[in-house]
């Protein structure tokens, strides 16, 4: 079973990815993440830090 990450575990690893020089899919591949789960979540993220600001 997958594991289930909080908001602030997946922003944590939005930061990373930025701060890395990889693709997106290179860095789901090391970080054992589906490419479809982070689109969705970072957009999920994006949508909720803009309804708050």
């Amino acid at each position: 079973m997958a594991k289930r990450r909080t908001n602030l575990e997946w922003q944590s690893l939005f930061e990373q990815y930025e701060s890395s020089s990889v693709t997106q899919r290179a860095f789901c591949e090391e970080h054992g993440l589906s490419l479809s789960t982070f689109f969705a979540k970072r957009r999920q993220l994006q949508t909720v830090n803009q309804s708050e600001s």
